[in-house]
């Protein structure tokens, strides 16, 4: 299971970023420009307000922070670095609709092509994790 900390909390509690678990590792930013802030111990959900949409409606929803285990963090982190791996899929420039990985060791950015299989794997997977608690 995946425990919901909180809505509107903050990224993480202190007491799970402590030693390696306190470097952010990864953000992810959806087609719609929702944002995921994923550490080791935690991701942090951080939606688009329609003050911040294109249309003015669009909302993202709630933002929420969900507790990773060692395992689900694996998971996540496997998928992320199999996007980043596979560069026929990546694009030079960012356009409405497709997703960025940064890493953050790394500093690096790729652009995922809207509707890829990374762009709809990673998607699915974060979506799983709030709606599993």
């Amino acid at each position: 299971m995946f425990p919901i900390i909180g809505v509107s909390s903050p990224p993480c509690p202190p007491s799970l970023l402590i030693g390696q678990n306190a470097r952010l590792q990864y953000i992810y930013t959806d087609g719609n420009n929702n944002t995921w802030r994923i550490w080791k111990s935690c991701v942090e959900y951080i939606p688009i307000t329609p003050a911040q949409s294109g249309s003015g409606i669009y909302s993202g929803g709630v933002p929420v922070t969900v507790r990773l285990e060692p395992k689900q963090y694996a998971e996540l982190r496997q998928l992320l670095q199999q996007a980043v791996n596979d560069v026929t899929l990546h694009k030079v420039n960012r356009e409405k609709g497709d997703s960025a990985i940064t890493e953050k060791q790394s500093d690096r950015t790729i652009y995922l092509a809207r509707s890829s299989k990374w762009q709809k794997k990673i998607e699915n997977w974060l979506k799983n994790l709030s709606k599993s608690n």
